[in-house]
Parts: C-alpha cells; structure tokens; sequence
C-alpha cells in the first residue's frame, strides 16, 4: 500500500487512472473510523488527521442518512485538507497528498 501512495504522492492533482488504482486498493480495505452520533467532533477530526498522516489514505463510514452522507463526505474533505476518492454506500475514501 505504501508503494502505492508513494506513486501518487507526486502529482497534485490524481489523475482517472490513479483514482482508479487508489480506489481498487481501498475496495478491500477495513473501515478506519466510523462517524458516530456525536458527529465530527474535534477528537473525531484529531484522529482521522492522525491516521490519515500515518497511512495517506483514510475510510470512513458515515451517517445512515442518505441525505448528509454527500455533505458530511465534503466537509470531512475540507476539514482534513484531503481529496475525496469515493463514496459507495455510507463509505467514503479519502486520500492527502503529502507534498502539498
């Protein structure tokens, strides 16, 4: 995974192909935090930077309402100064471009 990341990590911006290569290495991957009740509180967003900066990559599950899964998924993007890789279902993936 580290390889991959270190191949994107050179690019400002992805391109199709390696959203796509990024998305396929995400597919199987383990939710790493899950967005409770509380919402995004300033530990939630402590965290997710945490291990954003440790892996590059993040996925997080989000609320079972449809409706703000778009929304909270843009704000988390704004609030981590991540891109946004994906949301299928009430998962969404997010990648930091450490050279930026």
């Amino acid at each position: 995974m580290e390889m991959l990341i270190n191949q994107y990590s050179n690019s400002i911006m992805l391109s199709g192909k390696q959203r796509g290569g990024l998305k396929s290495e995400l597919k199987t991957r383990q939710v790493d935090m899950k967005l409770g009740k509380k919402g995004m509180t300033e530990n939630f967003i402590k965290e997710a930077k945490y291990c954003l900066n440790s892996n590059g990559v993040i996925k997080i599950s989000l609320s079972s309402d449809k409706t703000n899964r778009i929304e909270q998924a843009k704000t988390i993007s704004c609030l981590l100064g991540a891109e946004l890789i994906s949301i299928v279902g009430k998962t969404a993936s997010f990648f930091l471009n450490k050279d930026e």
